[in-house]
């Protein structure tokens, strides 16, 4: 444009020709000049409010650059505020949405777990729960599936448990009430008959006070209460002193003990109770050894399975400095099914549910197992049919760890 204030030369060609007015005089308040550039603001050929930036391009030119005048804050929300109003609507139905899913994918997986909760509580322990929903939820499903599973095995168990001291009570006092009134009634006349009638009452007096001690040490394990003291053992000698103990039915059953233990490091224990553990091992194998069988004793220092549920974490991270003494109670009896392998240490489980157990509580297994623990060692159990069975016990040295 000329510095008179005429259009020389529009690139949209809409003012070419008109006058624009720019202020002349930097001190008017709306114009000023910075390097021989003048900015200010004006009003267009067609009214609109323009601002502008101004340069000399000759002596009788100048170029100007124009824009809209911005819009104020008021104009500016008037014009989007309908745009707002819209996304604000839309925003709100989208979070109501997925507020509504959230609260569903909580609240249903936690009403489902609440109402197999009630079940439980009131007896029925056949309750599982899907296991979906956020993690946190999905996790308590899981442990509540857990806790359900544990219940019903526990109840099952005690179940199981009152059958059998039922079944093992009545059976010698059945005996011992017979014969009483055998001698009551005159019935066993001779001394011969009386006397077996007094061994038969006496026998299974001892049956009945083997199963209450069992009964008795078992409340004590459940309450925490087992008495485990700690003092160095000789386990060569406690086993030697174990089967001289059992050497009545070792004779009876003509069966060959081969113990090939080797001189064995001393371990800190409770002497009586582990010779209650070997005692109820060596016992089960010679009533599961046919006459004239074999039962082999060995041993000696060896690390413990890592699946050693027994002993305790701490023990299991500090394996590396701690070193166990391992003693593997083996027979050629009839071996042991292999779905029946991880339950054999359950009180009164029974491998042939429709055969009597040959003597004994049912019970030895389950408190060897629990003795075991308490001392921070492990005990396991292999088997093949037709071959034998296997007990080892793992100790944890004195000095280790």
């Amino acid at each position: 444009m000329s510095n008179k204030g005429s259009i020389l030369f529009d690139n949209q060609s809409e003012w070419t020709g008109e006058n624009i007015a720019l202020p002349q005089n930097s001190n008017d308040g709306f114009f000023s000049r910075q390097n021989d550039v003048r900015t200010g603001r004006s009003i267009a050929p067609d009214g609109t409010r323009i601002i502008f930036a101004a340069r000399p391009l000759a002596p009788r030119a100048i170029i100007v650059l124009t824009a809209p005048t911005p819009q104020t804050s008021v104009a500016l929300f008037l014009d989007l505020w309908s745009g707002f109003l819209v996304a604000a609507v839309i925003a709100f139905f989208v979070a109501l949405f997925l507020g509504w899913l959230i609260v569903k994918s909580v609240a249903t997986p936690l009403k489902h777990i609440s109402t197999a909760a009630m079940a439980v509580a009131n007896g029925n322990y056949a309750q599982q729960v899907p296991e979906k929903g956020p993690s946190e939820v999905k996790q308590v499903a899981v442990a509540f599936n857990s806790m359900a599973r544990q219940v019903k095995s526990n109840q099952q168990a005690m179940k199981d448990f009152v059958s059998n001291v039922s079944h093992d009570l009545k059976t010698p006092l059945t005996s011992v009430q017979g014969f009483s009134q055998a001698l009551l009634d005159g019935t066993a006349q001779d001394e011969a008959t009386r006397r077996h009638a007094a061994r038969i009452i006496f026998d299974e007096a001892s049956r009945m006070r083997h199963l209450v001690d069992d009964l008795l040490d078992l409340a004590r394990i459940d309450a925490g209460q087992i008495s485990v003291k700690s003092h160095p053992v000789n386990l060569n000698a406690l086993v030697s002193l174990t089967l001289d103990g059992l050497a009545v039915q070792i004779a009876e059953k003509n069966i060959t003990i081969e113990n090939h233990l080797p001189p064995l490091p001393p371990i800190m224990g409770d002497g009586d109770r582990l010779k209650q553990v070997f005692t109820n091992i060596i016992d089960n194998a010679i009533k599961y050894t046919p006459s004239g069988g074999r039962i082999m004793i060995a041993g000696g220092k060896n690390d413990v399975p890592p699946d050693a549920s027994t002993v305790t974490r701490s023990r299991k991270e500090s394996a590396p400095n701690r070193q166990f003494v391992k003693i593997v109670i083996s027979d050629n009896g009839p071996g042991i099914p292999k779905e029946d392998l991880a339950r054999i240490f359950e009180r009164f489980y029974q491998v042939e549910k429709s055969r009597k157990r040959p003597g004994g509580t049912g019970l030895g297994l389950a408190i060897a197992h629990n003795i075991v623990k308490a001392h921070g060692g492990h005990i396991s159990v292999s088997s093949e049919l037709g071959r034998g069975t296997a007990f080892s016990v793992w100790l944890p040295e004195q000095n280790s760890g």
